[in-house]
């Protein structure tokens, strides 16, 4: 039985949630520690980890079941081709947010929630100030330097960052009538997909200001993926009868119809929905060298169908085909099997709205798969600890 505690926190339990809060934020990789990532998200890994221990109450079940689970999620990331340090960070956070109570899961995504809106709202701010005034230069800070680009195909074709007070952009996309809104993030789509699955985690409660924030974000992404997944959830939610999901669906909707008149958003989000002969237009997740080297796997020994292929691919390609392609069939039950036994650890498929965020987490893997890291750990458990909670007031 998960039980909610309402006791107020010591002053070693603040200090426990907040480094849990802030180590979320870092996993998201903000572009302020571009460069230096690594060592950041180990660092706040390894605060957190020591604090976590020093609580003494953790529940030897759920510890030594999330530690099975750990180690599964250290092959995965073993056989993906990621370091030995990067597996036993992945692994670090897996068992940390496996272990954690349902009361502090909550308490750890309020504080969250809370921390990136504070650092997204400065971005959208200035994001109105540029299109208010027509000057793109407003608070411009300068262009990130080369090797802090964190995908580095984007320097090796020419194509920089402008950092701006909390905030950053392509520099092409200045060039455009309006710019899709980055935040910290280095693309709108993550911003875009992280959004949408954390509102779908609260349930879209626009009522907490975080939310609204998070979900203005998620609008200025223009973010094919945070329409399709907040459209889908409204869709959901709207067949139960829920009038307000129902008002926000045809909110969106509406939005979309209106939205589609525009030249520039029509070629920037609704012409990739168009369906050619070699697939989704839209599709920008799988590139054609990526696609013959799956091809290629798929008639390679039983070995590298086993483990993952040792080919590596630099295309830039990003789908879920890529976590079978690297880590093979083995690998690839792993991840699904870590995952699955989060997902009943929290609770998550007892209740509708539990399976509801759970259909949008499997569209979000998709096209961006590597959920198994502390911050989509956490949406996850929260998706199912809010359910059960006995609190009625808003996150």
């Amino acid at each position: 039985m998960i039980e909610i505690s309402e006791t107020r926190p010591t002053l070693q339990k603040k200090i426990y949630l907040w480094a849990m809060a802030t180590w979320i934020v870092i996993a998201l990789n903000p572009f302020y520690i571009w460069g230096y990532t690594p060592q950041f998200q180990a660092l706040i890994a390894g605060v957190c980890l020591v604090l976590f221990f020093l609580k003494k109450d953790i529940a030897l079940r759920e510890y030594f079941s999330g530690l099975l689970f750990s180690v599964m999620v250290f092959l995965f990331y073993y056989f993906y081709g990621a370091s030995i340090l990067g597996c036993l960070y992945f692994m670090a956070g897996y068992l940390v947010f496996y272990c954690i109570p349902s009361n502090e899961v909550l308490n750890i995504f309020r504080k969250s929630k809370r921390l990136i809106a504070t650092l997204l709202l400065p971005g959208i701010c200035i994001w109105f100030l540029h299109h208010l005034t027509g000057d793109n230069k407003l608070f411009l800070l300068g262009t990130l330097p080369e090797y802090k680009i964190p995908d580095q195909l984007k320097a090796q074709n020419g194509v920089g960052y402008f950092v701006y007070p909390m905030t950053v952009v392509l520099d092409y996309m200045l060039d455009n009538p309006f710019y899709r809104f980055f935040g910290f993030f280095d693309e709108p789509g993550a911003l875009g997909t992280f959004a949408a699955l954390l509102l779908a985690a609260d349930r879209f409660n626009l009522r907490s200001r975080s939310n609204f924030i998070i979900f203005i974000s998620g609008i200025l992404s223009l973010s094919m993926a945070f329409f399709i997944l907040s459209l889908a959830y409204f869709a959901i939610e709207a067949v139960r009868g829920n009038k307000r999901n129902i008002v926000l669906l045809s909110v969106m909707v509406a939005l979309v119809i209106l939205s589609a008149q525009n030249d520039y958003l029509k070629t920037v989000m609704y012409d990739r929905f168009a369906y050619k002969s070699e697939g989704l237009a839209g599709d920008n997740r799988n590139t054609d060298g990526f696609n013959k080297l799956f091809s290629e796997w798929e008639s390679s020994d039983t070995r590298s169908l086993m483990f993952g292929s040792e080919k590596e691919d630099d295309s830039g390609s990003a789908s879920f085909k890529k976590i079978i392609f690297h880590s093979g069939i083995l690998g690839t039950a792993f991840f699904v099997l870590t995952l699955l036994g989060f997902a009943l650890r929290h609770r998550v498929l007892l209740n509708f709205n539990g399976m509801a965020f759970s259909l949008l987490l499997i569209l979000s893997i998709v096209q961006r798969p590597l959920v198994i890291a502390p911050a989509f750990l956490l949406l996850i458990a929260a998706a199912g600890c809010r359910e059960i909670s006995l609190k009625k007031a808003p996150l």
